[in-house]
């Protein structure tokens, strides 16, 4: 609070601007040496895109994930779904199922796949028990015919490696397990797409790739294309803004400079940090371009009219620093406030962006004042006529101060009554959203991953899923037939769910043998009696099998854990915590004992922090926002009235989401705070000159009047590098952030307005009271 204090002080603004203009060298030898420092930390810069980067190391979900892959190995898994024209069973395809087999085995960090080519078929010949490949590449004509009619009639591998319609088949690959290190799947899926080139150009087949180990290494592409497309345009976008404003050369390249150091220093610092990159700190340098050019517009702004005015150039920066000081100090502090508000959470994307946001708005203005200031007295600074100055034709025609403040004068009541309704209104369809994402509808629909995904749930039935964990109390107690029993009438149950298109488990492997041993007899397609025969089939089938694999990924090694892999088509983490619900909530009607784990269940629990981090990060901003303006204004009614027309349009952002179906997800939470922080500038500018003038004598009419003139549109065009920034997400492929970005667009547009209107309406109504 001392800051502030000292900050308010007419004394203290003269002694730094003067040191500023006056030890210029001193500065810009100080924050290159910072920037250099900072921007050093790039070198070090990781990502990270797998779930887990979600959670701290500690927390619950995370916790059971881990010990899930402890005992099972990963659940993450490569999919490869091929259509074929002219069904599967034919020579052709038979030979294609079993080449992108063998290739797929061959692909970097893969230690299991399984397809029609290796699955493991039980059947009984004559008194021999058979284990072989169902699909091998050397059959007749005549043998693919016969597995043809065979598969028609297998229920395991139905909607599984292959559809319904015998036109599909699947072949799913396992990665090697990670425990304490993040996946790096790129060289996985790369060896894939390299797999899929060679056959695609095929028109009698359509190729697809999915799995979690795909769908990680898709964030981190969409992420990273997201930056090359959105950077750039961005960049442009401001640098023909800045032109405009400026009518010079140095007015762009400056402020430019300013975004690439701070960007720089920013990312450096993560870098030391050991802060990773992801799907939410990525939107840092798109967050940074938009928010850290205020300050340096409204200085630079000055500083121009201060010359143009006639002033000497130390001079003409002495007196902008000083008048924009107070204000803009003020401005990223809260702007700042609103991004480290997001600190409150569980997730720790969200928390570093937080962080990192916040931190980089100060280190702005850091680099504002003591970098960009002092550059002015050394660059060849083309000063405009001053006729020429915002003379844009566009913004007088929009923005017309006289008409403005005789319209709101006019019809203030109406304004404000109107504003406060559509607020209500818009509050009331806020509070009837849900939170609801989804990894796979994070993507637009022309990302391959998604068609992908479209693909699996139209032709295969879905491709992900949960595992559901059973404790059978003992060692070797999955051999126990009463305990398997359970477990079948389980499964049974879940596969009569019309979401649920597969759930297996070594159940299925225990009734293929048993099966197998009693002549192939429908009526034998269950459990065995007794244990020593449960115990015999698994090591028979096991016996079976190829060197190095084992029923290893079914059960734990002292065979008390089992595992029941379940596969969905269901979308949207809602109806994926209202499905895992249900499934835990029906265990003890079948006597069982567990828990529903892996990577689905993992993500889903992300549901109850996204709430969490909602309302704390916007109560967060608000109370600490409106402390901020009620110390800066050194009033609590003008600090409430502050937060009026920047607490709306949050609130009018929320109702229009729920009217257009955008539900609360990890990009949409971040909004409020972010919206807040950012939104109050305008409000401190208008309000900070407001009191100026009134305690100067002035009316509140002339008072919003002669703001309108000189400050009017300086915070259009701030508003509109804004809007124009986050909007710029628009061109993104990561709907979150594509959300993100638009709403944030909108809503400051919303407060741009009711800056402009709502604002002086009321200030105009509490004067006329006064009288």
């Amino acid at each position: 609070m001392k800051l502030f204090k000292i900050f308010t002080m007419d004394s203290s603004k003269a002694w730094l601007s003067n040191y500023i203009v006056n030890n210029s060298k001193t500065c810009l030898f100080v924050m290159t040496a910072i920037m250099i420092v900072l921007i050093t930390g790039l070198n070090f810069l990781e990502k990270d895109f797998s779930h887990e980067m979600w959670f701290r190391k500690s927390d619950p979900y995370l916790t059971r994930f881990r010990e899930f892959k402890k005992t099972f190995g990963s659940d993450d898994m490569a999919i490869m779904a091929v259509y074929a024209k002219n069904g599967i069973f034919n020579p052709e395809t038979v030979a294609l199922v079993n080449e992108l087999t063998d290739q797929m085995w061959q692909v970097p960090k893969i230690m299991r796949v399984e397809s029609l080519a290796n699955y493991k078929w039980v059947r009984a010949v004559g008194d021999e028990i058979i284990i072989n490949d169902f699909l091998p590449s050397d059959l007749t004509p005549e043998d693919i015919l016969e597995r043809q009619k065979i598969a028609a009639t297998m229920d395991p591998i139905k909607q599984y490696i292959i559809s319904n319609d015998l036109k599909t088949f699947v072949i799913y690959a396992w990665p090697e397990p990670h425990f304490d290190q993040k996946p790096e799947y790129g060289p996985t899926v790369l060896a894939m797409e390299e797999i899929v080139k060679k056959y695609q150009n095929n028109p009698d087949y359509e190729f697809h790739i999915a799995g979690t180990v795909v769908m990680g290494d898709g964030l981190n592409t969409v992420t990273m294309s997201d930056l090359k497309l959105i950077i750039p345009l961005l960049l442009l976008t401001i640098a023909i803004m800045l032109v405009i404003i400026f009518r010079s050369f140095w007015g762009m390249i400056m402020p430019l400079g300013l975004i690439f150091v701070t960007i720089g220093s920013t990312l450096g610092y993560a870098g030391w940090a050991n802060i990773k990159l992801n799907v939410t700190t990525a939107m840092i340098p798109n967050i940074l371009m938009a928010v850290c050019l205020a300050d340096s517009i409204h200085l630079i702004l000055s500083f121009v009219h201060f010359r143009q005015d006639g002033l000497a150039i130390r001079e003409a920066l002495f007196k902008a620093i000083k008048k924009n000081l107070q204000a803009t100090i003020l401005t990223s502090v809260t702007t700042a406030v609103g991004f480290y508000s997001l600190m409150y959470t569980e997730l720790l994307p969200i928390r570093d962006m937080g962080l990192l946001a916040g931190s980089g708005t100060l280190l702005a203005w850091v680099y504002t004042l003591f970098f960009i200031c002092p550059m002015l007295l050394y660059v060849p600074f083309k000063i405009p006529p001053k006729r020429e100055q915002f003379k844009l034709k566009i913004l007088s025609n929009i923005f017309n101060p006289e008409k403005a403040t005789y319209i709101i004068n006019k019809y203030k009541v109406i304004i404000i009554l109107f504003s406060f309704g559509l607020t209500i209104i818009c509050t009331y369809l806020g509070f009837n959203n849900e939170v609801n994402s989804s990894t796979i509808d994070s993507f637009k629909d022309t990302v391959p991953i998604k068609k992908a995904y479209a693909f699996m749930r139209e032709h295969i039935g879905g491709s992900y899923g949960v595992e559901v964990v059973f404790d059978s109390g003992k060692d070797d107690g999955i051999k126990d037939p009463a305990f398997l029993n359970k477990v079948d009438a389980f499964e049974k149950w879940l596969k009569e769910s019309k979401y649920i298109t597969k759930a297996s488990s070594i159940v299925d492997v225990v009734k293929d043998v048993n099966k197998a041993l009693n002549a192939n007899q429908d009526e034998f397609y269950k459990i065995p009696d007794n244990s020593n025969a449960v115990a015999e089939q698994i090591m028979l089938y096991s016996m079976g099998l190829p060197s190095g694999v084992g029923l290893n990924h079914w059960s734990s090694l002292d065979n008390r854990y089992m595992r029941v892999m379940v596969v969905w088509t269901l979308i949207g983490s809602k109806a994926t915590v209202q499905e895992i619900k249900r499934i835990q909530d029906n265990f003890s009607r079948f006597g069982l004992n567990g828990h529903v784990a892996g990577t689905t269940a993992l993500v889903a629990g992300m549901d109850g922090y996204i709430v969490s981090t909602f309302v704390t990060s916007m109560l967060t901003a608000i109370l600490l926002v409106s402390i901020l303006m009620a110390i800066f204004f050194k009033s609590i009614k003008l600090g409430a009235l502050s937060m009026i027309p920047n607490v709306m349009p949050p609130l009018i952002g929320a109702g229009f989401m729920t009217i257009v179906g955008i539900h609360i997800d990890v990009g949409t939470i971040l909004i409020t705070s972010v919206c807040l922080g950012i939104a109050v500038d305008d409000t401190i500018y208008f309000l900070a000159n407001y009191n100026r003038l009134t305690k100067s004598g002035v009316s509140s009419y002339n008072a919003v009047l002669d703001i309108f003139k000189n400050t009017g549109n300086a915070l259009i065009w701030t508003t509109v590098i804004l809007v124009v920034g986050f909007g710029c997400f628009l061109f993104g492929s990561f709907i979150p952030n594509v959300h993100f970005g638009i709403m944030t667009a909108i809503i400051l547009g919303v407060a741009l307005i009711l800056d402009l209107v709502l604002t002086p309406a009321i200030l105009l109504l509490k004067d006329n009271r006064k009288r």
